[in-house]
């Protein structure tokens, strides 16, 4: 025996859950960082300095695929105004499968 006495927390399964959740958490906040600096450096470029509220609504955008889609949309508006007007989320589609053949749809 090497008389190291192992760690309780590095051989616990929740500790490792909760390490691994910490990290998801981290990584994830650190992405919509990047997402909302990346518009509005971008946009800054391209409309001029942002005002307060937009810097408050970009910084309220929380989730990472909205961040993404306002970033790529970032390059077909012309101004903040109609980057944010489109930046509210959408409502889910709701898909009950195909339609039966030879209906409209």
């Amino acid at each position: 025996m090497s008389g190291k006495i192992p760690s309780i927390k590095a051989e616990s399964v929740t500790y490792q859950e909760m390490v691994g959740e910490g990290i998801e958490i981290g990584l994830r906040r650190g992405a919509q960082q990047a997402l909302q600096e990346a518009i509005l450096l971008s946009g800054h470029e391209r409309f001029g300095k942002p005002n307060e509220e937009v810097v408050n609504a970009i910084h309220s955008v929380t989730d990472v695929d909205r961040l993404r889609r306002m970033l790529v949309r970032l390059l077909h508006v012309s101004s903040w105004q109609e980057l944010l007007s489109e930046a509210q989320p959408s409502r889910p589609r709701i898909s009950f499968g195909d339609p039966p053949p030879g209906t409209l749809h």
